[in-house]
């Protein structure tokens, strides 16, 4: 019977670990999903904008070199002064790459990968640890609570031995002893002399 109960417990916390190892591998592939995606769209994001960002410049470039031919000497010229500021602003970008380019991809990489996760874990660990805290508290109240009962209760043992210890004078009773006639007074405050008589009387002769 034992035996059956421990196998069939055994299979149900295998049946757990598949499901569990299966929800977690399920998880994993819609968090790589959703960061890919958001990946990728601002990739399409950017190269939309850079294209129509290039074909603007051109068109107003090529606009500059049509307005200022006039005042140089012919289009050719024109031409040449705007693709020598196309090739000065080329060499500025190149020199400031790292600046201008590598940092931001890296930071807007990693926190569309790295920093959501971690964030996800913070707020994990810090539900954990609010919820150890609370535990704590609850732990050190109990504590306090049987150690408020404990101490009352040896109290009142205490009470009670002290009561039980405590003599019942007012039960006794004075002990009285009888002197007999003749015989030297005692000083004990317990002996009665019987009246009538004298311990000092002489015979008649």
């Amino acid at each position: 019977m034992n035996v059956s109960n421990t196998k069939d417990e055994f299979l149900e916390l295998i049946r757990i670990v598949k499901e569990y190892i299966i929800l977690n591998k399920d998880y994993t592939l819609l968090q790589i999903t959703e960061k890919l995606s958001q990946l990728l769209a601002s990739i399409l994001l950017i190269l939309i904008l850079l294209a129509v960002g290039v074909m603007t410049l051109f068109f107003v470039m090529l606009s500059g070199a049509y307005a200022l031919a006039p005042y140089v000497g012919g289009l050719s010229w024109s031409l040449f002064i705007f693709g020598g500021l196309s090739l000065l602003v080329m060499l500025v970008c190149y020199l400031n790459r790292s600046k201008w380019l590598l940092s931001p991809i890296i930071s807007f990489v990693s926190a569309l990968l790295i920093e959501g996760t971690s964030a996800e874990r913070k707020a994990t660990a810090k539900a954990e640890a609010e919820q150890e805290m609370q535990a704590a508290q609850n732990n050190a109240t109990k504590s306090q609570s049987s150690d408020n009962q404990s101490e009352s209760s040896r109290y009142r043992d205490n009470d009670k031995s002290a009561n039980k210890q405590e003599p019942t004078d007012t039960n006794r009773k004075p002990s009285i002893r009888v002197v007999p006639i003749g015989s030297s007074p005692s000083t004990d405050k317990n002996t009665i002399t019987p009246t009538g008589s004298s311990s000092t009387k002489t015979s008649k002769k």
